[in-house]
């Protein structure tokens, strides 16, 4: 067969939907709220023709500028010719879902925000109680005895090194020598 060179070009996998996913669009795709300044992941539906992204953009992270009562206009990065330049592209919100992208820093930055109000003495709100019950003893102590608390994310460190104790001695094996059996 002669090379195609299409619009929808070698998205068989892509645009298919996964095993037992295929029929109708929830309700919930079109009930869902955007706001200009949330973080999306462009996942084209292939069921929806209409304001489709093209293949390029498929699973990537973009920022939304503009909220239509249909569309979404997001900002994603491409890179042409080695240059990072920022798109600006419609997508219809079945081609759209929220990115979790932020939610580790956004949590971590409440938990940090409960930690400094508890130093400074401050009444906590519902929130920052519940997140406060759920921060590590050692955390909790150190709050309690004013001491400064290190907030900046540290990498899992190596286990703490240790000496074996043996309940018997340790035997020393020697290879046999060797016999020629002719």
């Amino acid at each position: 067969m002669p090379h195609s060179y299409g619009y929808r070009a070698r998205t068989r996998d892509m645009f298919s939907r996964d095993f037992r996913t295929k029929g109708h669009l929830n309700t919930s795709t079109y009930l869902t709220v955007f706001k200009r300044g949330d973080y999306v992941d462009i996942k084209a539906n292939p069921m929806i023709h209409k304001g489709m992204p093209f293949k390029h953009y498929h699973g990537r992270t973009g920022i939304v500028y503009n909220v239509t009562p249909r569309a979404l206009g997001v900002i994603v990065n491409k890179e042409v010719n080695g240059k990072i330049i920022k798109k600006r592209i419609n997508v219809r919100v079945e081609h759209v879902r929220q990115s979790k992208c932020q939610k580790e820093n956004k949590g971590r930055a409440i938990i940090n925000d409960t930690i400094k109000r508890s130093l400074r003495g401050e009444k906590l709100s519902a929130k920052h109680e519940a997140v406060f019950e759920a921060l590590p003893e050692d955390v909790k102590a150190q709050i309690a005895e004013k001491k400064q608390v290190k907030l900046t994310r540290t990498p899992i460190q190596p286990r703490a090194g240790y000496i074996a104790k043996l309940d018997e001695e340790p035997t020393t094996i020697q290879p046999a020598p060797f016999s020629d059996l002719v």
